[in-house]
């Protein structure tokens, strides 16, 4: 029977174990947070200046911001009658807005700006944590800041 060295079993372990999910790791909490953020908007909360649909880790969440900022509106029904007609939320519904609404419903609507907050800044890690690609820039520089200053 052949023993195995230490160094040996640690590197079949390694080879057997996978890698973590960074990804998963870092966007743990982040649809729930968008989520929230959402809903709270959809109820009449501001949208900051500095967040928009490239900050959102779900696409559907960064869709539905990005279609009310385009149309200034948080009016429910006419969200759902336009992602009916586009069919760009097909995979979660139009019913998803009436449940973002009851995911926020019991949070005070001066939250919002720190769920806007908490969205921007999941963002910022999962660049500086290389999930993201930095976002284009023709000029080469380095993603600006909230305050829209460049780093």
């Amino acid at each position: 029977m052949n023993k195995a060295t230490r160094p040996e079993i640690a590197a079949s372990v390694k080879q057997s174990t996978p890698a973590p999910d960074r990804r998963s790791k870092s966007t743990r909490g982040a649809a729930t947070i968008e989520q929230m953020y959402l809903g709270l908007v959809l109820r009449g909360a501001p949208c900051p200046d500095f967040l928009g649909e490239q900050h959102f880790v779900d696409q559907v969440h960064g869709t539905i911001y990005a279609t009310m900022e385009s149309f200034k509106s948080r009016d429910v029904g006419m969200l759902k009658a336009y992602f009916e007609r586009s069919g760009e939320i097909k995979a979660v519904g139009t019913s998803y807005l009436d449940d973002l609404m009851a995911t926020a419903v019991d949070l005070p609507l001066t939250a919002a700006m720190g769920f806007a907050r908490a969205v921007h800044d999941l963002w910022v890690e999962r660049l500086l944590t290389g999930l993201l690609a930095p976002p284009a820039d023709p000029m080469g520089g380095l993603p600006a800041s909230p305050s829209g200053a460049v780093h």
